[in-house]
């Protein structure tokens, strides 16, 4: 349902609306709790191209997936 969402955000609002990118980054945390770090890996980087590119870097939501990011790549072994 989650991907539903952002695949339907994507499409209505774009990629770089602020919707959008909450919910890459909820999704982002979600999949880690779940332990699938390849897809956190993925959604991550590409939610933070964004952030970074809307926000900057010192956004609380740049930070917070980037701490999803850290934990992922921590729980995969390669970090």
């Amino acid at each position: 349902m989650f991907l539903e969402t952002l695949e339907k955000q994507k499409e209505v609002f774009g990629p770089d609306h602020l919707d959008t990118i909450i919910t890459m980054a909820n999704l982002a945390d979600l999949l880690n709790n779940m332990a699938r770090f390849h897809e956190v890996e993925v959604l991550s980087k590409e939610a933070l191209e964004r952030e970074k590119k809307v926000f900057g870097i010192d956004h609380p939501l740049t930070k917070f997936t980037q701490e999803v990011l850290d934990k992922a790549l921590d729980g995969s072994g390669r970090k």
